[in-house]
């Protein structure tokens, strides 16, 4: 396992800063609570408004495997203003990475996303060496698709929710599996 490094990814607009739980999860905490109602429908673990320690502890369990790499996404004018959360992790595909994001809501539809991800893929293939990184987007979710599609990725399959343990509504939801070759 690697040891924990900060880190910086620069775009031309964003800056990408890794993060552990106990020294970013107060700051981080106050745009989840923000833009709470717009990450819902999407993202697994927003079924409930969560407390600063909710948000340490989730993201603890996340930062603490070292070869896992979560960035809080600043603006790179505005005072460095905190807009959202990117993680390229491990999963148990050899020398494949899941990437994933969100951002607040009112930053949403000015390309920030779609340059993350290019800077998430650039990272993977030529710091971690990956040979691959995937995401899975809800098959309703229009917007992630359409990034997904505009940064390179390919559809896969359709496989069903794996999260209803903590969402059991989403029992039968379908995802879009997307990969992208490095």
């Amino acid at each position: 396992m690697r040891e924990f490094k900060e880190m910086t990814l620069e775009t031309d607009r964003l800056s990408l800063v890794r993060i552990k739980g106990e020294t970013h999860g107060e700051e981080l905490n106050r745009v989840v609570c923000d833009t709470f109602e717009s990450l819902e429908p999407w993202v697994p673990w927003a079924f409930k408004i969560p407390t600063v320690e909710d948000t340490i502890n989730g993201l603890r369990l996340t930062t603490d495997n070292h070869n896992n790499y979560i960035f809080n996404i600043y603006l790179r004018e505005n005072d460095h203003e905190l807009i959202g959360n990117a993680k390229c992790v491990t999963i148990d595909k050899e020398n494949c990475y899941e990437l994933g994001y969100w951002l607040h809501q009112k930053h949403c539809g000015k390309g920030f996303t779609t340059e993350c991800v290019q800077r998430l893929i650039k990272f993977a293939r030529n710091e971690l060496k990956a040979s691959a990184a995937v995401m899975i987007i809800n098959e309703n979710n229009k917007a992630s698709l359409r990034i997904a599609d505009k940064t390179g990725f390919q559809f896969v399959r359709k496989i069903l929710e794996d999260s209803y343990a903590l969402r059991p509504e989403w029992k039968d939801r379908m995802n879009h599996y997307v990969q992208v070759l490095l």
